[in-house]
């Protein structure tokens, strides 16, 4: 039942956003399981863990961030 729950998220999601940024979701797996292991679990949490958070992060930054369109002049002639 849950997972049905979240495909119906994810494909929501999916319609709104585009594919593109709907696929960064997947990004986030892996420092939540990281997290949860820590906090939980009591695991022990590495500078590693930590540094591969900060990459997903930025990986993410440069995916979701606001593009810039360029307006390029047209001259009539």
């Amino acid at each position: 039942m849950c997972t049905a729950f979240a495909y119906i998220l994810f494909f929501r999601l999916l319609s709104s956003i585009g594919p593109v940024k709907s696929m960064t979701v997947t990004f986030m797996i892996p420092p939540f399981g990281v997290l949860w292991g820590a906090l939980f679990l009591d695991e022990p949490l590495s500078m590693a863990h930590v540094y591969g958070g900060v990459l997903i992060a930025g990986a993410l930054w440069l995916v979701l961030k606001p593009t810039v369109a360029k307006v390029s002049k047209v001259v009539a002639r």
